[in-house]
């Protein structure tokens, strides 16, 4: 949903979950303001007293990090754009929308900058300033195991059930239940997706907003939660419409990522099973926060076949 503000020319965007307001400033920045959303189970995440500083100390990287300002439940942010990543592969419904072909290695080059910064957070933040689980991988978990939710939630569990089967429900649970158990490599988790990652624009870097869904865990975590956003356009399309070259684009950017943080340096398997989850994940959130969708049926076909296959379709192969 957008809409124009009090005539200031901000954009609007909001669902259930979350709430944002872009406004351009007078510097030719932007600013962001998010809000959790009246459907959301849980607030933003306080920001620990050391993170600033320990953000600060990080060096200049093409794509950097930019923590929440708190005004209440409300986080402000600066950016040099007004469209996050998602924006250029997201319709306004929430659907694929491939950009035009010059446009994604630009695209490629923010995600191969995001996978970078997230390694740099990884070694350099210390991993205990928030001592909890993920909180999508928890949102998820309760989700699955109650069948319980706003809007169309409960008709999508069951829908669920119905095609995946309470065999590959009860794996995707297993997974969801592995992210709670401590990790002895434990990173802090920053939350990152495509909503949240802004190219960089006139010679000023890019921007991941972090802040809000801050966690402790596996660093396999905030890449695969990434991973499955690109796993999801690049599946879904190929199944729906048959689009191989925005299929093959969506996987460049995979790439592009894992080559950003540095191959071979995380698990394949966690990867892929993380992946997985977030895209169930995204399935879930659309259904209680924004509504019901035809495109459910293809969702659930390819996270059938994604838990069948351990999650190791939603990782890129390797490049020919």
């Amino acid at each position: 949903m957008k809409e124009d503000d009090d005539g200031r020319g901000a954009t609007r965007m909001g669902t259930g979950f979350l709430l944002t307001r872009i406004e351009r400033e007078a510097n030719g920045w932007y600013r962001w303001s998010r809000w959790p959303g009246p459907l959301r189970p849980t607030p933003f995440t306080p920001l620990p007293p050391a993170l600033p500083t320990a953000l600060n100390d990080l060096p200049a990287m093409p794509v950097r990090p930019v923590l929440g300002r708190p005004a209440g439940d409300r986080r402000d942010y600066r950016a040099p754009r007004d469209r996050a990543l998602a924006a250029e592969l997201f319709d306004a419904a929430g659907l694929f929308a491939p950009p035009a072909e010059d446009r994604w290695p630009r695209l490629w080059q923010v995600l191969a900058g995001a996978g970078a910064l997230l390694r740099r957070l990884h070694e350099d933040l210390p991993p205990a300033l928030p001592a909890r689980p993920p909180c999508g991988a928890a949102r998820l978990a309760s989700w699955l195991r109650t069948g319980q939710g706003p809007g169309a939630a409960p008709r999508l569990h069951a829908a669920t059930i119905d095609r995946l089967g309470r065999q590959r429900l009860g794996r995707a649970q297993d997974w969801c239940r592995d992210l709670d158990v401590p990790a002895p490599d434990a990173v802090l988790l920053v939350g990152a997706t495509t909503g949240s990652l802004v190219a960089g624009a006139e010679g000023r870097p890019g921007a991941l907003l972090i802040g809000e869904e801050l966690a402790s865990g596996s660093p396999e975590y905030d890449v695969g939660w990434l991973l499955g956003e690109l796993a999801e356009l690049r599946l879904l399309p190929l199944a729906r419409t048959g689009s191989h070259r925005a299929a093959a684009a969506c996987e460049e950017g995979a790439r592009h990522l894992l080559r950003g943080y540095g191959d071979n340096r995380l698990g394949p398997e966690p990867l892929g099973r993380v992946a997985t989850l977030r895209i169930l994940t995204h399935a879930h959130d659309y259904a209680a926060y924004a509504g019901w969708t035809a495109e459910f049926p293809d969702y659930l076909d390819v996270i059938a076949g994604l838990i069948d296959a351990d999650g190791t379709p939603a990782l890129p192969a390797p490049p020919p």
